[in-house]
Parts: C-alpha cells; structure tokens; sequence
C-alpha cells in the first residue's frame, strides 16, 4: 500500500520539498506514529504539503478553522526519515470525517484542496 506521501510524490514530486519540510519538522519536535496535530490553515498549496507529511509519518491532522494555525516547523528538509505506514491511523481529519491513507489517495491532490475550501 502506497502513502498519500508517495502517491504525490509520483504525481506531483514539486509538493514533496515543502512535505518533507514538515515531516522533519515534525519528527525533530517529536510528533510520533499516532499523534494528533491540531490546527487551522488557509493556505491550500502548503495544506497539501501538511497532509503529505501527516501520511509519512502516519499521525492525525485534524483541521479546525477555530483552532490556533499551524506552525510552521523548522527543519533541514534532506534528513531522511522513513516513511510511516499504519492502516488503523486516520490521516487528516475535518469536519468530524476522518480519512484514511486510501481516502486521500483516491481523492487526489484536486480533492484534497477541496476540504480545505468546502469548511
């Protein structure tokens, strides 16, 4: 089974530098496999990235406008992390719906941008 991370990284490998940017980010700050980030973000190109690094490390994003926004990790983006795979995490979740690694990659990149405009 493939991450939402490397179904991108096969469609739109130009997504992949800012996703990476996160993910190790996120792992320097200790966000580990399971863990739920909260917050709000408008931006949809650098919501697609979150949602992408949120697959790798197969943690919960969970989206809410009324929450503080996401913070921007700081982190070399060539460190190499492997990636995370766990069927039982939910990737992103908005709205009160939860989506799996599935979900998002049968939405694709196009449908993933959409949650973000249809809160």
């Amino acid at each position: 089974m493939n991450t939402f991370f490397e179904f991108m990284q096969k469609k739109n490998p130009r997504r992949i530098q800012g996703a990476r940017s996160i993910r190790n980010g996120l792992v320097l700050q200790g966000v580990r496999h399971g863990d739920v980030i909260r917050g709000s973000i408008s931006d949809s190109d650098r919501f697609v990235e979150w949602v992408m690094a949120a697959s790798a490390l197969s943690i919960t994003l969970e989206i809410d406008p009324a929450a503080r926004p996401l913070k921007e990790p700081e982190a070399e983006s060539d460190l190499f992390y492997p990636i995370q795979y766990d069927k039982n995490v939910p990737v992103l979740k908005i709205r009160g719906t939860s989506y799996s690694q599935n979900d998002l990659c049968a939405l694709r990149e196009e449908g993933v941008r959409q949650l973000l405009e249809q809160r």
